[in-house]
C-alpha cells in the first residue's frame, strides 16, 4: 500500500494546496455562464454582430468577453450580454466547509 498524501481527499483540496482553487472555481464559473449564455444566444437565434452593436461595443470585445481566460470576461459584462439575451444571470453564495 503507498502513502500517497492525497488519497481520501478531494480535488478541491488539491487546488487549495496548489493555491489555484479560488482560479478554477471562478474560471468554471464563467464558462458554465459562458456555455448557457452560447445556448441562449443561439435559441434566440442573435448574431454576434447584432449583439456587439446592441451592447455598444465592437465584435472583438464581445468576443474577449465570451473568453473566460480573457480580463473582459467581468460578470458585470456577462450580465449585459444576459440582459440583451433575455435571461437573467443569477449568482449564490455557498458555505465552505
Amino acid at each position: 500500500m503507498t502513502n500517497n498524501i492525497h488519497i481520501g481527499s478531494s480535488f478541491d483540496d488539491f487546488l487549495a494546496e496548489e493555491n489555484i482553487l479560488e482560479e478554477t472555481s471562478l474560471n468554471a464559473f464563467k464558462q458554465t455562464v459562458i456555455w448557457q449564455l452560447e445556448q441562449a444566444i443561439e435559441k434566440q437565434h442573435f448574431k454576434k454582430i447584432a449583439l456587439a452593436t446592441a451592447l455598444n461595443i465592437n465584435i472583438d470585445f464581445l468576443e474577449k468577453t465570451l473568453n473566460p481566460n480573457d480580463p473582459n470576461c467581468t460578470l458585470e459584462n456577462l450580465e449585459r450580454l444576459a440582459a440583451i439575451v433575455g435571461v437573467e444571470l443569477e449568482t449564490n453564495l455557498a458555505k465552505i466547509n
